[in-house]
């Protein structure tokens, strides 16, 4: 009788789910499971469409289809400090190499060096 009780709260609680809004996610129906976890269709802000399992939006582990990670990067890269031309080392900063995502919203700037030996 518990189990019973217990699934039927799970259920109502996916139910309650549909139309929901996490972060730029907005859940838009239930699909198949593909393993034991319920997954959810949800569109994005940016006109993306993902599946994302239910337990991921509700604590907050997933936020976007993941354009958010790519605009934290985009805004690091433009937020770094302009390194060309500097000495570290024996390194020269030639030039922006680009970014990397490192975890959550913290991303590291890339650069191209040379060394003073040539290399």
């Amino acid at each position: 009788m518990r189990k019973a009780l217990e699934y039927r709260q799970h259920v109502e609680e996916c139910r309650a789910l549909a139309s929901r809004r996490f972060g730029q996610l907005l859940v838009i129906e239930r699909v198949p499971k593909i393993d034991r976890y319920a997954r959810f269709r949800c569109r994005c802000d940016c006109g993306l469409t993902t599946e994302v399992r239910g337990a991921h939006l509700r604590v907050g582990h997933v936020r976007s289809c993941g354009c958010l990670r790519e605009r934290s990067v985009e805004a690091g890269a433009a937020t770094a400090v302009d390194m060309v031309g500097r000495m570290v080392g024996r390194l020269t900063v030639l030039a922006r190499a680009g970014s990397q995502q490192l975890y959550g919203d913290m991303s590291m700037a890339l650069f191209l060096c040379r060394c003073r030996c040539g290399v």
